[in-house]
């Protein structure tokens, strides 16, 4: 993904969890930020256009002189903590705004901006599940997440569904995939997996189906869940070898070519295709027929 030549807004950094709980135009108002000389501000725009309602907050910089600069635009925005932090490395300070877009399950924006001279957006990041900022490991700022492409994967609920876990580094305006850096954490995901799928589902059953149709129903969601995650979490640690070989053994050997395909053309749609250098695996593949 390009970066952006805009002016931006907010600011960053946060501890490495999914519980940010940020206030929201909607909520209520928010003072302006103060940053070097800029002021930082999320307004609210009251009108009756159904249309406009979609972009009800606007996130804008203002300079010293009051030029006002509309950064970033969304049904409901937030600043992430840390404004004015130096988030990327660069020397400058930087902001973060958080943009959703309303729904039930829906969708996050992130509008990252170094707050120089001119303030300018150098990235822009969107999924189906909201972001943490990790700066826990000095020398390095990791963006944490799920990859929302896999909602409702394979005809799963949302609850259901299994969302792999996403590592990304940020580097100057450069965000690339970090996930093989973390594979202990994975790995704790996968042998939690694992054992769910043995012990507690109908794991046994599942694999050893020898006729398996796509939309069986929810009997075997718990183990189609469990070994998704084994699968997803190989796979995003970077270890594809180990990926396939835990789909041949947790999934009926008629629907694996299917499967496989879908979850390479899931991911190659997913968040990993915005990072600066996608994964050379990260192409879309043939879709294999559905089993009869």
């Amino acid at each position: 993904m390009k970066p952006f030549s805009l002016l931006f807004i907010s600011i960053v950094l946060t501890v490495p969890t999914y519980a940010q709980t940020p206030q929201y135009c909607a909520d209520r108002k928010f003072p302006p930020k103060a940053v070097g000389s800029y002021r930082l501000k999320i307004s609210e725009i009251r009108t009756q256009d159904t249309d406009a309602e979609e972009n009800r907050c606007v996130a804008s910089v203002v300079t010293e002189l009051g030029s006002q600069l509309v950064i970033a635009r969304d049904w409901d925005l937030a600043w992430l903590p840390a404004v004015g932090k130096d988030v990327n490395g660069d020397g400058l300070p930087d902001a973060i705004v958080e943009g959703y877009s309303g729904g039930a399950h829906c969708c996050w924006t992130y509008w990252f901006v170094s707050l120089g001279q001119p303030p300018e957006v150098y990235l822009k990041l969107e999924n189906e599940r909201d972001i943490a900022i990790d700066t826990s490991t000095p020398g390095h700022t990791y963006i944490r997440t799920q990859d929302g492409a896999f909602d409702y994967f394979d005809g799963l609920c949302h609850a259901c569904t299994s969302f792999p876990t996403v590592i990304l580094e940020l580097q100057g305006e450069v965000l690339s995939d970090a996930g093989w850096s973390f594979v202990a954490e994975y790995d704790r995901d996968i042998a939690k997996a694992r054992h769910e799928f043995e012990y507690e589902d109908d794991g046994e059953e599942f694999a050893a189906l020898s006729k398996y149709v796509p939309g069986l129903g929810a009997k075997y969601n718990r183990a189609k869940a469990a070994a998704l995650t084994v699968v997803l979490a190989y796979l995003y640690s970077g270890r594809e070898d180990q990926a396939w070989q835990a789909l041949d053994a947790m999934w009926p050997v008629n629907d694996r070519a299917r499967i496989k395909d879908l979850i390479l053309n899931t991911r190659a749609q997913g968040i990993l295709s915005q990072t600066s250098t996608p994964p050379p695996s990260l192409q879309p593949q043939p879709v294999s027929a559905s089993p009869e």
